[in-house]
């Protein structure tokens, strides 16, 4: 049974009056009402408010209505008169670091009525230049230097840089590159402004082109095995050395574990280096404890559409699968790979010969296998992923360190001192 909650007024006027029968109706215990004449008043803080009547309620919220609609014909009034004018405060350099914090103390005081959002857009401030500001209050760097365009007579002017803002982010223009839009700035006169100020300006202000995709963006993900050895990924990439030689590479992809499973570096191409290949990967398959019959995923190219080939999937050691033509999924992996190695280590070499581009490769995918932890594995190396040996409890682990690594940053922060504020 819940316990019973009775109006303050109802009990003081029981205590007032010593009468525990004032009230029949509420069926009130005698017990109860004797315990408050016992007890006597109490005092009640309450509010003013509660003690108005419904007519003095009606008329107060029809004052109110009437001043919030006075303030929002104000504002509309005061933001035509701005935009007029020609003032926007987003184009508007304010040195001051005094005037800078009483604009930041004015926006902190509206955020607790309106969201920041809606506060920014309010006086035409963008969100980047107000984290930005408030970013250097607490640095103590809130003050600018004072602007002085006689030292820098050929700078770009207040109204040159709002014609560059207003041509970047008109819809007219939206087809245009920013290098045309440049030229064609000059063409008709409008500015005169080299394609590093243009871009200087773009990310300063944090402009954006004002268009929308409406065409469906192609798919981020594509064919996904649940586990090692379902779905291969073979391919090769020409690479031409200093002296004009063509090199092959190729190599077998793993789709799950991304691990590359074998690889070749040859002056030539064909069916037989192809199968030799995928026999060296499904030795490695065989060994591991995933063991399937593995998808291999090829282009139409002659060196995997052969006799040599037709023969391993006859044999049912593989199955074969043309990208973009059995299925509409392409063999992108293994082009993401080929472009790895190229710009990030063969490119940066000095390739002379076939021998040395064999070594050069050798030690990338090595290194690529075991040590380097790929994005999409959570941290892992592709070798870690193909044998099984990344567990949950090592995904958590690495979490948790981050969050103790960032703890500690953030106390040695709070202790340090920024070598400006006197504290």
């Amino acid at each position: 049974m819940s316990k019973r909650t009775y109006d303050h007024r109802v009990r003081n006027a029981i205590a007032k009056s010593g009468n525990p029968s004032l009230f029949p109706d509420l069926n009130i215990p005698c017990t109860t009402a004797q315990q408050w004449i016992r007890e006597g008043e109490k005092e009640v803080v309450t509010t003013h408010q509660f003690t108005k009547t419904e007519l003095e309620l009606v008329v107060e919220v029809e004052s109110l209505k009437r001043e919030l609609a006075q303030a929002e014909t104000k504002l509309a009034l005061l933001s035509v008169a701005l935009m007029v004018s020609g003032f926007r405060l987003q184009y508007i350099r304010i040195a001051s670091g005094e005037l800078k914090e009483k604009l930041l103390d004015a926006v902190a005081k509206s955020i607790a009525v309106v969201s920041l959002k809606e506060a920014l857009d309010t006086i035409g401030l963008s969100m980047a230049r107000y984290l930005s500001w408030s970013k250097r209050k607490i640095q103590c760097r809130l003050s600018d230097e004072v602007s002085r365009p006689k030292l820098t007579p050929t700078k770009i002017t207040t109204k040159e840089r709002r014609a560059i803002c207003d041509l970047v982010t008109s819809k007219e223009y939206l087809h245009f590159s920013i290098t045309s839009l440049a030229l064609f700035a000059k063409r008709r006169g409008l500015v005169f402004a080299s394609l590093t100020i243009w871009y200087r300006t773009v990310r300063e202000f944090s402009l954006r082109r004002p268009g929308i995709r409406i065409y469906p963006s192609k798919p981020k993900l594509g064919i996904r095995a649940s586990a090692p050895n379902q779905i291969w990924h073979l391919d090769q990439s020409l690479l031409r050395l200093k002296n004009g030689t063509k090199v092959f590479i190729r190599a077998v992809v793993d789709n799950f574990s991304r691990c590359v499973l074998a690889w070749q570096v040859t002056d030539g191409y064909g069916g037989k280096l192809t199968k030799a290949l995928i026999e060296d990967a499904y030795r490695r398959a065989v060994a591991s404890k995933h063991h399937f019959v593995p998808n291999v995923l090829v282009d139409s190219g002659t060196e995997n559409l052969n006799r040599h080939v037709d023969h391993l999937v006859q044999s049912g050691i593989i199955k074969r699968t043309i990208a973009q033509l059995d299925i509409s999924f392409s063999n992108s992996m293994i082009e993401s790979f080929f472009r790895t190695i190229k710009h990030r280590w063969l490119f940066m070499l000095s390739l002379d010969d076939l021998a040395s581009v064999r070594k050069h490769v050798g030690a990338f995918i090595e290194d690529y296998n075991t040590l380097i932890p790929h994005s999409a594995l959570r941290g892992a190396t592709p070798m870690e992923m193909y044998l099984g040996r990344w567990l949950p409890a090592q995904v958590d682990e690495l979490k948790n360190a981050e969050e103790r690594a960032r703890e500690v940053r953030r106390i040695t922060n709070l202790n340090s001192s920024c070598g400006v504020c006197p504290t």
